[in-house]
């Protein structure tokens, strides 16, 4: 029997990876939520991009209001407070063939809300609480609901840190302050509540100089609290800027001793006085008239002040002092005895009360002066 010829043959397996093939994924929940996702039928196809996009507002197929995810395979939970057909839009780009361009797909898909999350929801109530003597307070909500039974689970935030998970939360009261609390029921449906806790307001030490001279300005201040107003009091002064605001000016009177004191709003509560006692002394200069027959003039002036006065010195110096104490000018002449004359030049100045001392030898005296 003659031997059969035979050939021997290989055989291939060939997967074309063309447009896309996926399937979404949805499983709705109660209160309205629902997940999504999608797996690929193509198991080794390569996705080169994801974007989801979801209707936010129930039968509006136009996809105007939609929350678009980017690049994911599932979506965050999507939350949908009204009855109807919701539009769910998948867009993806895939690898196409080899050498060629890649591939576009779109898939579509519906949700059906047929009972409005309003007939199971659930709803905390919790009022904003004010403790002016700054006693802890305990927090208890307040639960509305419809055909959910308990059990319900907590959670207490201070700002995005959960401080608590019981049924109630304790709060000291120092400063206003938010706080949220979340509550789920069994069936997974949550409320959310952010509420306000007030207390007496803690007011800083008041800071400001201590020893100041008689008639001078100062500025006295305490650490700025959010939403408060200051109520500042003035004894033997005048404030004469800051308002009610956490930083004022003080014009100091004559008498040895003043003090500054605050009382702080924090529009629930009044904090406690702070104060602050000062001492008030002279400015060091002599309001005596030393020098024979000096004149300073003219008092009031717009600008230009003359200094005239009889003195046997060989050097005169006049220095220019504001209200507050602090050096503004300062000549020195050479003299060579009998009448002095100097003529200042204060017009760059602001408008105000100024203080001119006159020195010569061991001879020294001030004037009050006012430029207008």
């Amino acid at each position: 029997m003659p031997i059969s010829s035979w050939k021997s043959t290989r055989s291939f397996a060939i997967q074309v990876l063309g447009k896309a093939d996926v399937s979404i994924i949805k499983k709705g929940s109660d209160c309205g939520q629902w997940t999504l996702s999608y797996i690929k039928n193509k198991p080794n196809q390569s996705l080169i991009s994801t974007t989801w996009n979801i209707s936010k507002v129930a039968n509006d197929y136009s996809m105007s209001n939609v929350n678009t995810y980017l690049n994911t395979v599932s979506p965050p939970i999507q939350h949908f407070t009204a009855p109807g057909e919701y539009l769910v839009e998948l867009d993806i780009k895939s690898t196409g063939p080899v050498g060629g361009q890649a591939c576009q797909a779109q898939f579509f898909d519906t949700i059906r809300v047929d009972t409005p999350s309003a007939n199971r929801s659930l709803t905390v109530l919790v009022n904003d609480t004010v403790s002016c003597n700054n006693l802890p307070i305990t927090i208890y909500p307040k639960i509305s609901q419809s055909n959910i039974p308990p059990p319900y689970y907590y959670k207490w935030y201070s700002g995005s840190t959960l401080v608590s998970t019981s049924d109630s939360f304790t709060v000291n009261p120092i400063l206003t302050k938010s706080y949220t609390v979340e509550i789920k029921d069994s069936l997974n449906c949550t409320a959310i509540k952010t509420f306000y806790v007030s207390g007496k307001p803690v007011t800083s030490a008041i800071t400001g100089s201590t020893s100041c001279n008689k008639s001078s300005t100062q500025s006295y201040y305490v650490n700025f609290t959010a939403g408060s107003t200051f109520n500042w009091f003035i004894e033997n002064g005048t404030q004469t800027y800051g308002g009610h605001t956490n930083s004022i000016g003080v014009l100091w009177g004559n008498q040895s001793m003043g003090k500054v004191a605050v009382q702080e709003n924090n529009q629930y509560c009044l904090g406690d006085t702070v104060s602050l006692n000062v001492s008030l002394t002279n400015t060091g200069i002599e309001e005596k008239n030393v020098f024979n027959n000096l004149s300073v003039y003219p008092n009031p002036t717009t600008g230009l002040l003359n200094v005239d006065f009889e003195t046997s010195e060989k050097t005169v110096d006049i220095e220019v002092l504001d209200i507050s104490g602090k050096s503004i000018l300062k000549t020195s002449s050479k003299h060579s005895g009998g009448l002095f004359q100097k003529t200042l030049d204060l017009s760059a100045l602001h408008e105000g009360i100024y203080f001119v001392k006159i020195s010569a030898g061991e001879k020294n005296t001030t004037v009050k002066v006012t430029l207008k």
